[in-house]
């Protein structure tokens, strides 16, 4: 459903990249070095053809037993059926979810649902039908009359998956209609029953068939949506794989702790930014030591590492609004070649009028989207008397522009703008209705813009609605959320509009909002919308966060983790610090204990440290990480 209601959007968003890629300098053509010219000419060796045969049959054994292995780790419990029968119950469930869920059932033992399983097999997409053929197997062999039907059939694209069925029953009738099966030789059944039979006897021994390969995906796939993997839950494996990734501790710490507003929290900002590291951190900082960061920068102090420093900068200044208190930042990073322009656009959203200069230049540029980015940064100064700049855009030969112009005029308050605007908004059928709605979303947060976004909101299509709401949610508005919460609930979130809709529900979230973040956390492969589903549950305060600041608090780098420590305490008050120093990880070093003591010190001061001490004696290593940070608070 999301996907279906976001397909025109994501082809009109599709168009402009972030804008720091807007305005990169073109990649250099890359040719193959390495390869001599004469190689990549020449033709198949003597005996070429053999040996690419001998080589695809090794990569094919190669998998096949890296499959074999894998499925030793499959498992299931009491619960498998309920949650299989619960996925079969959607409407819109997709094929090869059904078919894991069928596969479910069999390996469960749901032995109530035979008959539903026979019926499956011998209706619906092949694909399908042949999963429920291989979950009547799973049942065992209190009755194979249908599978020994099927496998006699005339259907051999079933047929040969029912020969496996038979042998999984691990019934002696089972084994001996396969062993009949395999007598009738140069048939695909016979070769399937041959297979098969081997790789029941000894499946470490035996060679890959696409009805075993078949059966070994199945079983993976109804196990991790199902089942266990490992003796755990699919969603538990993808926590770990998240809490072992650094990236992603780096940009939920650096992105929550932007939201303790203390003096302690900034300080130790200003130490991670000028300590080497992610450049990730720089996003955080930059929200919550603007001024200071560009006195830095000015002064020659510091300066980013490199251009994805720079980048990192650029976007979150971009993103925040802190144009206007970094001109220093964005002067020095004019130097970028890739960065010159998108620093020069805001430098002049600043009320800068020194990046105009370059602009007057690039108005005129041969790249659409850089004229577009020049009309909406124009409309963010709140300057009128760019409007005479921003008319003439309006014949632009690219529709994307005409639009950013359109949005830029509304925003400078231009009357005629706001009737254009408005009626096209609400013809959906409008040949450049997408392109509006791009750039009023973009800048939803302004207040002409939000105001006609409101107004029209029940008039809008189902779709524009969703992205009007994300974005109204954005700015704070939750009038319009309902909508958001209907399609996550629907649909789980991926992508890019994905993880935008997750960080709309997480800005203030109702506890209906939390409960939901809750539900569809995590996801898997989904980096950005799980970032965004954990700095919701943390702003909802939900407990479902605290395994991740647990990992960030108890590991290094020591910056984030006393960052970690400030944000966990402000959701759940010292008393969570202190129980984690009561049952530390059983990893955790004297290091470990002195920073996260620490963290407690600088929280809870000289009472906190002395309390800790009585329990825990004055030689602990966190006592003494607790009194230095008690002592030091002092100075401040």
């Amino acid at each position: 459903m999301l996907q279906r209601l976001l397909i025109p959007w994501l082809a009109v968003s599709a168009l402009l990249p972030t804008p720091a890629r807007v305005f990169a300098a073109p990649a250099a053509t890359v040719s193959p070095v390495g390869v001599p010219g004469a190689a990549l000419m020449a033709g198949p060796q003597e005996g070429g053809e053999r040996q690419e045969e001998a080589r695809g049959e090794r990569r094919a054994s190669g998998v096949f037993d890296k499959l074999v292995e894998r499925d030793r780790k499959v498992g299931y419990t009491s619960r498998t059926a309920g949650a299989a029968l619960a996925a079969l119950s959607e409407s819109d469930l997709p094929s090869p979810q059904r078919a894991a869920a069928f596969f479910a059932l069999g390996a469960a033992r749901a032995e109530t649902e035979r008959s539903r399983l026979e019926s499956w097999a011998l209706e619906g997409s092949m694909p399908e039908r042949q999963a429920a053929l291989l979950a009547l197997g799973e049942l065992g062999g209190r009755d194979i009359a249908f599978l020994e039907r099927v496998a006699r059939s005339k259907e051999q694209e079933l047929a040969i998956y029912a020969v496996l069925a038979l042998l999984r029953t691990k019934s002696e009738r089972g084994r001996e209609i396969v062993d009949e099966l395999a007598e009738v030789t140069g048939t695909p059944v016979a070769a399937a029953a041959l297979a098969c039979t081997r790789f029941v006897g000894s499946p470490d021994d035996s060679k890959s068939h696409p009805v075993v390969q078949r059966w070994l995906e199945l079983r993976w796939e109804s196990a991790r949506r199902f089942g266990l993997i490992d003796g755990q839950t699919w969603s538990t494996k993808i926590v770990e794989g998240l809490l072992a990734d650094e990236r992603f501790l780096d940009r939920v710490v650096y992105a929550a702790a932007a939201n303790v507003k203390d003096g302690v929290v900034r300080d130790h900002y200003l130490e991670i930014v000028l300590e080497p590291g992610p450049a990730e951190r720089l996003r955080g900082a930059i929200s919550v030591l603007p001024t200071e960061i560009d006195k830095l920068v000015a002064t020659g102090l510091w300066a980013p590492a490199d251009e994805v420093e720079w980048t990192e900068l650029l976007e979150e200044i971009d993103a925040q609004r802190l144009e206007s208190l970094t001109a220093n930042i964005l002067r020095q990073a004019r130097v970028v070649a890739s960065l010159r322009t998108y620093a020069s656009l805001l430098l002049v959203r600043g009320g800068n009028s020194e990046g105009m200069q370059l602009l007057e230049l690039e108005i005129n540029s041969t790249d659409p989207l850089v004229r577009a980015r020049i009309a909406e940064v124009l409309g963010g100064t709140g300057d009128k008397s760019y409007l005479p700049r921003l008319l003439p855009m309006m014949n632009d030969a690219d529709a994307g522009v005409r639009n950013a112009s359109l949005v830029a005029q509304l925003r400078l308050g231009h009357g005629q703008a706001r009737d254009k605007a408005r009626e096209r908004l609400l013809d959906a059928d409008d040949p450049e209705h997408e392109h509006l709605m791009r750039y009023l979303c973009r800048n939803a947060r302004d207040p002409e813009v939000k105001a006609l976004l409101v107004a029209a909101f029940r008039m809008l299509t189902s779709g524009d609605q969703v992205l009007a709401a994300t974005y109204l949610s954005l700015t704070g508005r939750s009038t319009e959320r309902e909508v958001l919460r209907d399609i996550l609930a629907a649909t789980p979130p991926s992508g890019e509009i994905g993880a935008r809709m997750v960080r709309a529900i997480g800005v203030v979230p109702t506890p209906e909002d939390a409960t939901l973040l809750r539900t569809l956390f995590p996801r898997e492969g989904e980096l950005d919308v799980n970032v965004a589903l954990v700095l919701g549950l943390i702003e909802a305060s939900d407990p479902a966060c605290v395994p991740v600041l647990r990992a960030a608090l108890w590991r290094e780098p020591y910056g984030r983790s006393l960052l970690a420590a400030a944000v966990w305490v402000q959701i759940d008050g010292l008393e969570g610090l202190v129980a984690e120093l009561q049952r530390p990880p059983l990893e955790a070093t004297p290091r470990d204990l002195r920073r996260v003591g620490f963290a407690l010190g600088e929280w809870g001061g000289l009472d906190a440290a002395e309390e800790l001490a009585r329990r825990n004696g004055a030689a602990d290593p966190a006592v003494q990480g607790a009194l230095l940070a008690a002592l030091a608070s002092r100075t401040r």
